[in-house]
């Protein structure tokens, strides 16, 4: 009795078992040899072979969940299937197909064997900051476990979902670090244009980023976003006055003959967005316009010219 030959798939390569009609790990049938058939052979005028169409589907469904990766699955056009009118366009649309499948499982794998690489560091941030994600981990050792033995359509199907819900707990994190880092950026230019503390506590930005590595992520959200608002509503009170003492200031200088125009243009964008409400676009041209006044190194050696009668140095 004649032995079965071994046979590789001919799309993921795994070593097909005797007897399999199917790939285990992708799907893909055996390979078999269509048999020439010559005038009214069965499926000729019929198109594609129910065989033949199922794997066009396979091939699409690939594409469609690969959405989201870097790679582009190469789409059969419609009418393609109906150039497989019989046996011998068949088997040579078969083969077409058969190359289409090697590369696209080959670059579907690859991208996901990246992915999985990065989502495995993002659930590392996640787990950093108190956020424990146990059923996207066990689901990317599923996931990964499934690239390895060639299984591709497991792994396609876990993929969207780990990705889904870890990006949506990464926006959640990043919205409040962001919020988080504004509020450390506010105080420090309020800091450095001597105004008073916008919050009494001096220890509370400490303690919410504590907070904020525990896993307390909503509520530091919020606090940070009410702690922001109370800080617009003093700062539209308390900056309108401080630019008009720097206008009159920089109104001085250019009477006695200096160069004010950028310390002027600085001063105009703040006034107009301290009027329209935008109290942090106001405090950060403010802070431009006393470090433009400190840093200046004309303004500087004109200084120094003034207050020793030497001419400044070239």
């Amino acid at each position: 009795m004649p032995t079965e030959p071994p046979t590789h798939c001919p799309v993921c390569q795994r070593l097909l078992p005797l007897g399999a009609r199917a790939c285990p790990a992708c799907g893909t049938p055996r390979p078999t040899r269509t048999p020439r058939s010559g005038p009214g052979r069965p499926n000729e005028g019929k198109g594609l072979s129910p065989e033949v169409e199922g794997r066009v589907q396979r091939l699409n469904r690939w594409r469609d969940s690969a959405r989201g990766l870097p790679v582009q699955v190469p789409l059969l056009p419609g009418w393609v299937g109906g150039l497989a009118s019989g046996d011998r366009e068949e088997e040579r649309f078969d083969e077409m197909l058969r190359g289409l499948e090697r590369s696209a499982h080959h670059e579907i794998a690859q991208a996901l064997e990246a992915w999985a690489r990065e989502a495995a560091s993002r659930l590392n941030r996640l787990e950093a900051y108190g956020l424990p994600s146990p059923t996207e981990r066990k689901s990317l050792e599923t996931l990964t476990r499934a690239l390895r033995t060639g299984d591709l359509d497991r792994s396609l199907e876990l993929y969207p979902r780990v990705d889904q819900v870890l990006g949506f707990k990464e926006r959640n994190l990043n919205d409040a670090r962001d919020a988080l880092e504004g509020l450390n950026l506010l105080s420090a230019d309020v800091e450095a244009l001597g105004l008073p503390p916008m919050w009494p506590d001096a220890g509370l930005l400490a303690r919410m980023e504590r907070n904020l590595r525990t896993g307390r992520v909503p509520e530091t959200l919020k606090q940070a976003s009410d702690l922001r608002r109370e800080a617009h509503e003093a700062l539209l009170k308390l900056l309108p006055r401080r630019i008009r003492e720097a206008a009159d200031e920089t109104a001085r200088e250019k009477a006695e003959g200096r160069d004010v125009q950028r310390e002027a243009a600085l001063l105009a964008r703040a006034a107009r967005a301290a009027h329209r409400g935008r109290a942090e676009q106001a405090l950060r041209d403010l802070v431009r316009f006393q470090t433009q006044r400190s840093l200046d190194p004309f303004r500087m050696a004109e200084e120094r010219s003034r207050g020793d009668g030497a001419a400044p140095p070239g």
